[in-house]
């Protein structure tokens, strides 16, 4: 065996080591979270019957469900005839709520969807959709 093929099996051996201490580390995190995740009788614990809506913290809405929706509605009342998510972020600061832009961008696309925005662009990368107002 030469020294190259003697050095090849051994950082084969150590990557195969590093990811068995990986495996090790996780089945580890596994076997102590397993109590939380059983009954006492060691069957799978129950889950909720209901999902819970988790309020968006800080946004100046409400609890109420479709509070998002309808102030980003508001907002695109209050945006120009072409806009954008950047418009409707603005307007809605303007309004004093403040969502994260991604919660804005699905909200625009759930809209869109819905038939209840119309989309004059589609955005591409770092370009923003750009909506219309035309045909609503």
């Amino acid at each position: 065996m030469q020294t190259d093929e003697l050095d090849e099996l051994i950082q084969r051996l150590e990557r195969e080591i590093t990811q068995r201490q990986k495996d090790l580390e996780a089945a580890k995190r596994f076997r102590d979270a397993l109590p939380r995740l059983t009954s006492a009788d060691g069957a799978p614990s129950k889950k909720p019957d209901k999902a819970v809506q988790m309020p968006l913290n800080g946004s100046g809405l409400g609890e109420e469900y479709g509070a998002a929706a309808n102030a980003i509605r508001k907002a695109i009342s209050d945006s120009p005839k072409d806009y954008t998510v950047y418009d409707v972020e603005h307007a809605l600061h303007a309004n004093g709520v403040n969502l994260p832009r991604l919660i804005i961008s699905q909200t625009l696309s759930r809209l869109a969807k819905a038939g209840e925005v119309r989309v004059k662009h589609r955005g591409k990368g770092r370009r923003p959709g750009i909506f219309t107002k035309d045909g609503h």
